[in-house]
């Protein structure tokens, strides 16, 4: 069946479709950019965690670090490293129940986890470490001078943000030399 295109009706219906045509390209064209908007700040919304690390035998001297709960802990493990002032890269464990050597809730650096049995500072992210309601783990770096420092998490925010992260906030104290008795 065609239609007469000199037909009242036809062109009526013609006209009608065209109109709908246009508003259906306009409405996806809305709905997608206002989208891709959502999306966009959406994609640059982070949970933010921030952490005093302070030295276990003198926690007068502290920092704090903001990081992305999408990062690693082995992330954390640098930002310390830098916060600390050290310089020369040793390996390191996080206690997860806050008990030292605690081997079924140790996450440790490549090195100790050789073997294929240890787990990795790098395979946990950040927003996997349950430290709420004011508990704290326990942060070894340096298996020889034996570094305890303890780790609590302050708050979680989330921040909508592009910035690098982790971030030193703030130092408190002076960081003691890497190797004291040198």
């Amino acid at each position: 069946m065609s239609l007469d295109p000199g037909n009242d009706v036809a062109r009526e219906v013609l006209s009608r479709i065209r109109i709908a045509e246009q508003d259906i390209k306009r409405f996806l064209k809305d709905t997608r950019s206002g989208w891709e908007r959502t999306s966009a700040a959406r994609s640059n919304t982070h949970f933010i965690h921030r952490y005093k690390v302070s030295l276990k035998d003198n926690p007068d001297i502290w920092r704090i670090i903001d990081i992305k709960g999408n990062q690693m802990l082995s992330t954390l493990h640098k930002a310390i490293f830098k916060a600390f002032d050290r310089y020369d890269e040793h390996e390191y464990s996080f206690f997860l129940k806050n008990i030292p050597y605690d081997r079924e809730n140790e996450y440790t650096s490549p090195g100790l986890g050789a073997d294929g049995t240890a787990k990795l500072a790098s395979r946990i992210r950040i927003d996997s470490v349950e430290l709420y309601g004011g508990r704290k783990i326990l942060y070894l770096f340096d298996f020889g001078d034996e570094w305890w420092h303890d780790v609590e998490l302050i708050d979680v925010t989330p921040k909508n943000t592009r910035a690098k992260y982790p971030r030193i906030v703030k130092k408190h104290g002076k960081s003691p030399p890497q190797y004291p008795s040198r």
